[in-house]
């Protein structure tokens, strides 16, 4: 490697560089990490080869986060130090690719260099074929970073859930229900922000039409269900005001992760018995807390699939939560289905062929395709019927 020259022949350099990693992967799997510390008290030999080799590639590291940064990075000082400001590191990484990006536009006439960059251009979509499924990577150029609009100031650092909400819609207990705090020098530092529904959760009385054995309810024809696209107060509220009279509604979130630390929540479609709603959430993101109103209301059902992240997203980036919720994904396990993707149930229910093909689009984009628009609506439509 160290012979091949990688303006000459940067094919060759990459496949010599892919053949050192590998070996280097190989060597490294041959201990079982957690094995690593026994070994070194039986050979001191052992141990002082992984002295070095850590001090080597640690040092390796701190001069190319140096060479990246422009000697601005500061330094990592032991194995701990890397595990605890590991967010310098990703700090470095967004700058580089940033730039990286910049200098591609400037390449191909994308972003003059002056700093004014064009319009979003219309998306792009590209195909490409997997083992078994064609996938199509829906993207455009110049999108405008929908993080600078964020009401809220977006926290990386933070390891503690600092939660969003100051008001408490369906409350049985106090929001500061359970708060910890220790009393410091001049006033009482926060040390523990419990879930704000906890209780409201563990003393869920469930709704007596949960138990009733009433016939499924058919949902309306896909092409002629009305949907309403919610980029607005006015029509968030008005979405809000036909939620709250609803025995059970839909749910579903698109998100996007791509070159971003936590991602974010670009979408999120809610569906009644005759009305879907997409709910532009970049727009929306200060406002949506609203829903609390009746995503908290233990009379309503939720009904998601495979929630882990959406409750996870929904209570993160909008301060949005969720009373009494019914998981489709943890039904189809315990009746024992076949599968327990949400395109399978579509299937073995509706007849619905789920089109997964648009599922790495780039939700950011604005206006939004009608495809993508389709696609995701699909998602929550056919649910409720799906639930009964």
């Amino acid at each position: 490697m160290a012979t091949t020259n990688i303006v000459a022949d940067f094919d060759a350099w990459q496949a010599a560089l892919f053949a050192v990693l590998i070996k280097a992967t190989k060597a490294s799997n041959a201990v079982p990490a957690g094995d690593v510390a026994f070994y070194r008290t039986l050979d001191r030999s052992f141990a002082s080869d992984m002295n070095e080799a850590s001090s080597t590639t640690l040092d390796l590291c701190n001069r190319l986060l140096q060479q990246a940064s422009g000697s601005t990075a500061e330094q990592l000082v032991n194995g701990d130090d890397v595990n605890d400001r590991f967010d310098i590191v990703v700090d470095v990484v967004d700058n580089m690719l940033e730039k990286v990006d910049i200098a591609m536009e400037e390449m191909k006439g994308l972003r003059k260099k002056v700093g004014s960059v064009i319009p979003q251009s219309a998306p792009i979509i590209a195909s490409a074929k997997g083992d078994k499924l064609e996938y199509k990577l829906i993207h455009a150029q110049n999108i405008a970073r929908p993080q600078v609009r964020f009401p809220d100031a977006v926290d990386n650092s933070s390891v503690r859930f600092i939660r969003k909400i100051t008001y408490k819609p369906n409350a049985k207990v106090d929001l500061n229900y359970g708060m910890e705090t220790v009393d410091g020098d001049s006033s009482q530092e926060l040390v523990a922000q419990p879930h704000p529904y906890e209780y409201e959760i563990s003393h869920l009385e469930y709704p007596q039409h949960m138990f009733e054995q009433i016939p499924e309810q058919l949902y309306t024809p896909f092409d002629t269900t009305s949907l309403i696209w919610v980029d607005t107060e006015e029509v968030l509220k008005d979405m809000c005001r036909t939620l709250e009279i609803q025995r059970e509604i839909a749910i579903d979130l698109e998100h996007h992760s791509y070159r971003s630390f936590q991602g974010f929540s670009c979408l999120m479609q809610i569906s009644t018995r005759d009305q879907d709603y997409v709910v532009d959430t970049l727009e929306l993101r200060g406002s949506l807390h609203l829903l609390n109103q009746s995503f908290t209301d233990p009379k309503i059902v939720k009904v998601l699939h495979g929630a882990e992240s959406d409750i996870i997203w929904l209570q993160r980036d909008f301060g949005v939560y969720i009373v009494n919720m019914f998981d489709t994904y943890h039904a189809s396990k315990l009746l024992e289905f076949g599968a327990h993707s949400l395109a399978y149930l579509l299937k073995y229910f509706v007849d619905f062929d789920a089109d997964k093909k648009y599922q790495l689009a780039d939700w950011r984009i604005r206006p939004l395709p009608k495809e993508m628009l389709l696609y995701a609506r699909a998602d929550t439509h056919f649910l409720l019927y799906i639930y009964d």
